[in-house]
C-alpha cells in the first residue's frame, strides 16, 4: 500500500525503509543487520537548520565492548530494547522540524551520513577514524564528500519511489497528508555507572588499566 493512502503515518518505520534500502543497494552497507538499529525522533525547540539534523547513538564502546572507563569510574550502557524485545545496538534519531523541513535530498545524505558512522563491524561501536577526530576523521568535508558519493548512487539506482515519496513532503504537508503522524521515540540513553569488577566481567580487557 502506498504511503500516500494511509490515514496514520508512522514516519520513523518509514524511515527505517529507506534506511534498509540504502544498505541494501551500497556495498559498504549491505552486511548491516538494521533490525539492531532502532529509529527514533527528537522535538527541538531550536527550529533553525543549522542545528543538529540527526544523530547516531552507539550502544556498546570502542571495539564494541560492554563496558568503558571514563573520567576515573567504570561505565555500561542501558540495555534498550525494540517493541519486538531485541536488544538494539544503536539508535538512529532525526531532530524535529529541523530534519522534517529539509529538501528531500539532503534528507537522504542525512540518512547515510548517520549509516556511514555505524562501525564497519557492526558491534555497536560507530566507525573510529585515527587521530583526536575519530568520528569524522581529520576533515569533515572528506567525510561528507564520501556520504554524498553514497548517497547519491543510492538514488542514481532509481529506487522505488513508494519508499521515499514521504520524504518529499515537509512538516507542514505532512500534518495535511495524512490523519495522524506518529513517531517512535526512545529515551536519551544514560550511562550506568558500575563498579570495577561488573566492568571486568563485561569487558575483561579493562583489566589492562591500573585500579581506581
Amino acid at each position: 500500500m502506498a504511503f500516500e493512502t494511509l490515514k496514520s503515518f508512522n514516519y520513523t518505520d518509514a524511515l527505517s525503509v529507506v534506511c534498509r534500502d540504502i544498505c541494501a543497494k551500497t556495498p559498504i552497507f549491505q552486511h548491516y543487520n538494521l533490525d539492531y538499529v532502532g529509529f527514533s525522533f527528537k522535538n527541538v525547540r531550536n527550529a533553525k537548520s543549522t542545528g543538529v539534523l540527526a544523530t547516531l547513538t552507539s550502544l556498546r564502546f570502542e571495539g564494541g565492548g560492554l563496558a568503558t572507563f571514563h573520567r576515573k569510574a567504570f561505565w555500561k550502557a542501558p540495555n534498550v530494547v525494540d517493541s519486538k524485545g531485541r536488544k538494539l545496538l544503536y539508535i538512529l534519531t532525526v531532530c524535529g522540524s529541523r530534519f522534517l523541513n529539509l529538501p528531500v535530498k539532503e534528507k537522504i545524505h542525512t540518512l547515510t551520513h548517520e549509516l556511514y558512522h555505524i562501525a564497519p563491524e557492526f558491534n555497536g561501536d560507530i566507525r573510529r577514524f585515527s587521530g583526536k577526530k575519530y568520528q569524522h576523521g581529520s576533515s569533515l568535508k572528506n567525510f561528507n564528500a564520501v556520504v554524498a558519493k553514497y548517497a547519491d548512487a543510492w538514488l542514481a539506482r532509481e529506487p522505488d519511489r513508494e519508499i521515499w515519496a514521504f520524504l518529499e513532503l515537509n512538516q507542514e504537508e505532512l500534518i495535511r497528508r495524512y490523519q495522524k503522524v506518529k513517531f517512535t521515540k526512545f529515551p536519551r540513553v544514560k550511562l550506568i555507572k558500575i563498579a570495577r569488577e561488573e566492568a571486568l566481567r563485561l569487558n575483561p580487557a579493562l583489566a589492562e588499566l591500573p585500579s581506581t
